[in-house]
């Protein structure tokens, strides 16, 4: 059981500050329409779930392939074609190479949290695990530099249509999950996302590319894995501890935590008395979080 400390007349999450996330990979990343697009989704996953105003997607393309659609948060690297190391050292396929890679694209955008899904264009070349994992493992180097603290998912690609390059894929995927742990740290973890499970060619995607359902099983996906990130308070719910104290009270009572009708931690009840953002400041607050709780959420001072 963990205990987390705040005096403050409002509740906040823990990071609640803006990120910039940038997506990096191919095709798959890119895509041709919002029905079709990953990225589309998780945008508006994050906005529906109370985050439109704690992040900002960036990157030097946006939009679609060939679609001008750029009236949302449409910034990414994702680039028809492209293979790990046209993203790590240029020369971008389809006429693209003016728009550099992530040498000049960490730098510049600084990305706090990148999104990776790249190897598809790279099995399908006959290029070997060994060989993907090394330049994904170049990006995310350039990223450290620029943000030291930059938090990072790579996925296990989505299936391939053909048996050739699927076979390199699989290959590819078994192996990321035991590299990840080789470039992970503390002050940039690496988590890995499953993309490769439940998606199924014919309902899910094509050949390559994910349809509207496949690509929202993706979006499903990333969200659940940098939802954390962002530690959102409505993860916080009824039944959870506060242990009080008035200010300069020596002694510590506890209390059962019950929300407002709109969720809200700013207005509560402990013992049936009303609880709200002009009396909390009065109050030495422990939020104490239970076993059970699912993972994603901190409270900390604004």
């Amino acid at each position: 059981m963990s205990t987390i400390f705040f005096i403050n007349t409002t509740i906040t999450a823990a990071g609640a500050g803006n990120h910039r996330i940038m997506c990096i990979g191919d095709s798959i990343t890119e895509s041709e329409k919002r029905e079709n697009s990953w990225r589309y989704m998780l945008v508006q996953k994050l906005c529906e779930n109370g985050y439109k105003d704690k992040f900002d997607m960036v990157g030097r393309n946006s939009g679609f392939f060939n679609n001008s659609d750029t009236d949302w948060d449409s910034e990414h690297c994702g680039y028809y074609s492209a293979k790990a190391d046209h993203l790590l050292n240029g020369g971008l396929p389809r006429g693209r190479d003016s728009h550099g890679c992530i040498k000049q694209w960490a730098p510049e955008y600084k990305p706090t949290i990148a999104l990776i899904h790249l190897g598809t264009n790279d099995s399908r070349g006959g290029q070997s695990p060994e060989s993907t994992l090394k330049d994904i493992e170049g990006i995310i180097n350039h990223l450290r530099l620029a943000v030291p603290v930059v938090k990072i998912v790579v996925a296990q690609i989505i299936p391939i249509g053909k048996s050739g390059p699927e076979k390199i894929a699989q290959e590819l995927n078994s192996k990321i999950p035991t590299w990840a742990k080789t470039v992970t740290t503390d002050e940039s973890p690496v988590k890995v996302v499953d993309m490769h499970s439940n998606m199924q060619i014919g309902k899910d995607q094509g050949t390559y590319h994910p349809y509207g359902q496949g690509s929202k099983k993706m979006a499903d996906k990333w969200y659940a894995a940098i939802e954390e990130w962002f530690a959102p308070i409505t993860k916080v719910r009824n039944g959870c501890v506060v242990n009080f104290r008035q200010n300069h009270e020596n002694k510590q009572r506890q209390h059962p935590l019950s929300l407002n009708k709109e969720n809200k931690m700013s207005i509560f009840q402990l013992n049936g008395r009303n609880i709200n953002s002009t009396t909390i400041s009065s109050f030495n607050l422990f939020i104490v979080k239970s076993r059970n709780e699912p993972k994603g959420y901190k409270v900390l001072p604004n």
